[in-house]
């Protein structure tokens, strides 16, 4: 049987392996995989839809990440925010440490710059500067135990050519 001393000592190991674990702990890589682009023959291209796909990789190997409900996701085109999302849905496991998010945003009911609008009629010229950020609460796990709670914001900056059928992504 163990002592106190020991116990202390068990635990406060136990207690700084953990927090070395938890605080040295790298963020997992986002990736845009898809981008499309819905409703885009509107008139005024005043409620155009985007479907994003975003993959997560989370590089820890003894941590797992649960992805938990409450994320929220924007687009933006030079700081103005074309769509947003306030509901995204929990990703799908797409594999080992990895998770497939899906997400469609909503247009903000007033019109896009020029650019944009050009964009969204197929134009070719030129790439378009998109960002995409998305804040999603994590739980970080290992194994059943949960060790802390964060919130991640995710910016993931892209160029496009076009934003109609035919969209081409460069990251």
């Amino acid at each position: 049987m163990l002592g106190p001393t020991a116990v202390s000592a068990l635990l406060l190991g136990t207690g700084i392996w953990l927090s070395v674990v938890v605080l040295r702990l790298d963020p997992p890589s986002f990736s845009v995989d898809r981008l499309s682009s819905h409703n885009a023959s509107a008139q005024h291209h005043l409620e155009v839809d985007y479907d994003f796909s975003l993959t997560a990789v989370n590089p820890n190997k003894v941590t797992t990440l649960w992805y938990r409900n409450g994320s929220t996701a924007r687009l933006l085109h030079q700081g103005m925010t074309l769509a947003k999302a306030t509901k995204v849905g929990r990703p799908k496991d797409s594999g080992k440490d990895a998770k497939d998010f899906n997400l469609l945003l909503r247009g903000g009911g007033h019109a896009p710059p020029k650019a944009v609008e050009k964009a969204l009629r197929e134009s070719k010229e030129g790439a378009l500067a998109l960002e995409l950020t998305v804040e999603v609460p994590v739980h970080v796990h290992m194994g059943v135990v949960e060790i802390a709670t964060k919130r991640l914001v995710v910016a993931c900056e892209m160029r496009t050519t076009g934003l109609g059928k035919h969209v081409h992504i460069f990251l």
